[in-house]
Formats: structure tokens, C-alpha cells, sequence
């Protein structure tokens, strides 16, 4: 077969797999992405030649749905699309060698053993990476997985490696004569998935005739403000004025909580004084403002020890900053307000002589 003709099969499979992932209506194509892949590992005897149409395939793939991290860092992005890419290629190699040396069952099976134990790798060492796990793909449908449950996310991942070679083998079996019998063997499994999905689903998916209609409701408030233009543009005075202002747009007589992100209140403030601060006394109109609500927010604050004599006659004073505890404000009661650390305290010491 030509170059071009085994570049197109890479780059029709990367266009699968970008038009299958979130946000796209097209999410069932994940069923076929893979099957270009496998024709090449067909076509091709080299296996350097394959790692390059490989490399390209999820190269293109991950450009295509992490673009947005550049946003972040361009070295960064690039480092971490080319790596990213590179890791993805060592289960196709495997299955590349494996099937060559010992045949096509047990070089789809190596592929399986080894993709999985790639994304189990990926998902929980230092440099993971869970967004490209194949069986996120589901996340625009979560009525179609319902049986995560059981599996969790590597279920999914299954369940797309085993479709794309049953697909696979259906196009190889289709390509041949006298396949009416093995043509139906193949059939038959890939029309049960879809099936049984949607049988486990009917009876563990709640429709909306089934749920209970809420008495209250909780309000989650995203200010969507720049992260790295948080403390630059912005004062702390404008920053809660405006978690104030779209918090009083959303609430209704039936709120019972307001939640804020982790980093709304963000001067350091000690504890016994939260009440008093200038800046934050719109957060204590707010909650007196409607009666019921209970407002949790994260909040940076800092205690005290005091000051410690030493035999050579320095003075340390040591400091524990909690990093953003949460801060609990019920209505009604804005002295009382209760402090629970969400990370064991940091432990800072500045000494003087």
C-alpha cells in the first residue's frame, strides 16, 4: 500500500477519535476510532514504521482534545502533548510485536492487557494524565454508563478496545468470501454491547417521572475569574462583591446552601477576627440577608502560637497558616462562625536574634 494511503488510515483515525470525544454529539464513533489503527498494524511489517503512523494517529488526537492546556503554559503543553503521545504508543507496539510473533488472538489480547495497564500506570503515578482514559468518553452520557458502578472508568475502556477489534474483524471477515457463518458470529456480539447497555440502563437509570421532586436546593457559585489574573486585576473587595452579586441572583425562597470556590476569600485574616474585617463584611449582610441559608466557602486564615524564648536568647515566633480551611456561615450568626481545616496546617518558622 502507498505512504499516502497509510497516512490517511493514521489521520482517519485521529479524526475518529477527536470526533467521539467530549463535547461531540458523535460519541459512538469511539467504537470504530480505533479500527484505521488496526488495518495499518495489518499493512505494516516494520515496527518502526508503525510506532511513526501510530505516534502520528494520537499525536493529532491529543492536539486535537488538550489544546486548551496552552492557556497555561506553551512549553508546558507541548511537553506534555508530546509525551503524553509517546506513552500512548507503547501498547500498540506491544500488540504490533506481539500479534506478528504470535498471531492475531493473542496479539489482540496483548493489546488489551497492555492498554489497560497503561491507563491503570497513567491514572495513578506522578505525570498522570486521566483526561484521554478511554472510557471518559461517556462523560456527555452518563445514562449509558450506569454500570461504572461496578467498573469504574477502566469498564469503559474494555468495553471500546474489545468493539474496535470485533468491528475490526467484521471488516476483515466482510472483505473475504464464504462469510455468511462467520459473519454472524462476529455480528452477533457487537449488536448484543449496545443491547446490554441499554437493558442495565433502563433498570438502574432513574427517569425523570421516577425522581423526587426537591424541597431545597443548593447554590454552587463560579465566578469564572482569570487564575492568573486573579490578585492582579482585582481587590478582595471586588472579588466578593461580585460572589455576592451573582449568589443573591441565584438564591430563591427554597436555598439552603451557598457554596463558594476554595480561594473566594483569600486575605489572610485571623480567626477570632473574620467578623470585623472590612472586606469581608458583605459576606455576613449577605447571609443575614435570607434567613436559612448557610454559606460554605473556602477562606485563608492564620493563628498565632506566640513567642518562644530560647537559652541562646532568640525569639521565634512561629505562625500556622491554614491554607484555605472552609468556613461554615450560618444565617443569623456571623460571630460564631466555625473554622475546619481542609488541609493539616503548614507549619511556618521565622526566627530573630
Amino acid at each position: 500500500m502507498k505512504k499516502n494511503q497509510l497516512a490517511g488510515l493514521s489521520l482517519l483515525s485521529a479524526l475518529l477519535l477527536f470526533a467521539s470525544w467530549p463535547l461531540s454529539p458523535l460519541t459512538a464513533l469511539i467504537f470504530i476510532a480505533w479500527v484505521p489503527l488496526l488495518w495499518l498494524a495489518d499493512l505494516i511489517t516494520r515496527k518502526s514504521v508503525f510506532f511513526g503512523y501510530t505516534y502520528l494517529t494520537v499525536l493529532l488526537w491529543n492536539i486535537g482534545t488538550t489544546w486548551w492546556i496552552w492557556n497555561s503554559s506553551d512549553i508546558g503543553t507541548i511537553a506534555a502533548i508530546g509525551a503524553n503521545s509517546l506513552f500512548m504508543c507503547l501498547p500498540w507496539w506491544g500488540y504490533h510485536i506481539f500479534k506478528k510473533k504470535y498471531g492475531r488472538r493473542i496479539g489482540y489480547g496483548s493489546l488489551i492487557l497492555f492498554w489497560m495497564c497503561f491507563e491503570y500506570i497513567h491514572l495513578n503515578w506522578q505525570l498522570s494524565w486521566p483526561w484521554l482514559t478511554l472510557g471518559n468518553v461517556f462523560a456527555s452520557h452518563p445514562d449509558w454508563v450506569q454500570w461504572y458502578e461496578y467498573t469504574g472508568v477502566g469498564g469503559g475502556s474494555l468495553l471500546i478496545l474489545i468493539a474496535n477489534l470485533l468491528f475490526f474483524e467484521l471488516s476483515m471477515t466482510a472483505r473475504s468470501k464464504n462469510n455468511t457463518r462467520d459473519l454472524t458470529r462476529i455480528s452477533l456480539p457487537i449488536i448484543s454491547i449496545p443491547v446490554l447497555m441499554y437493558g442495565f440502563c433502563q433498570l438502574h437509570y432513574l427517569r425523570p417521572s421516577q425522581l423526587i421532586e426537591a424541597k431545597h436546593n443548593i447554590v454552587i457559585i463560579q465566578p469564572n475569574i482569570d487564575p492568573y489574573q486573579k490578585l492582579s486585576s482585582s481587590t478582595v473587595s471586588d472579588q466578593i462583591a461580585k460572589l455576592t452579586r451573582l449568589s443573591e441572583k441565584a438564591v430563591d425562597s427554597a436555598t439552603q446552601l451557598v457554596i463558594w470556590p476554595e480561594t473566594a476569600m483569600i486575605e489572610a485574616e485571623l480567626p477570632e477576627k473574620i467578623s470585623s474585617n472590612f472586606n469581608y463584611q458583605p459576606v455576613f449582610t449577605f447571609v443575614n440577608k435570607y434567613p436559612g441559608i448557610t454559606l460554605l466557602s473556602g477562606i485563608e486564615t492564620y493563628k498565632n502560637y506566640g513567642t518562644i524564648s530560647r537559652i541562646e536568647e532568640c525569639s521565634i515566633s512561629e505562625i500556622i497558616k491554614c491554607p484555605l480551611p472552609l468556613i461554615f456561615i450560618p444565617s443569623k450568626t456571623p460571630v460564631s462562625a466555625r473554622l475546619f481545616a481542609s488541609v493539616p496546617p503548614e507549619v511556618k518558622t521565622t526566627s530573630s536574634a
